[in-house]
């Protein structure tokens, strides 16, 4: 590999943002099979599969995911 290629490929990983994203894609077909598996709303489909993906993760503080405070 040459330097030029090199130098290109590093800067464009450091320019890269370092952010972890849930699987936006997994979260809305988990949602979709509680609701049709429950016969639950969407909204509330939704934030079970947020959940369930935050338990996934190993995750046990669900502040984020719930939009709230930790106030404990």
């Amino acid at each position: 590999m040459s330097a030029a290629v090199a130098t290109t490929t590093a800067t464009a990983a450091a320019a890269a943002p370092d952010y972890q994203r849930p699987p936006l894609r997994w979260i809305t077909r988990r949602a979709r099979c509680l609701q049709n598996g429950f016969g639950i709303a969407r909204r509330e489909a939704l934030r079970f599969a947020v959940i369930d993906y935050a338990w996934f993760q190993g995750a046990r503080g669900l502040t984020v995911a719930q939009g709230g405070r930790s106030h404990g």
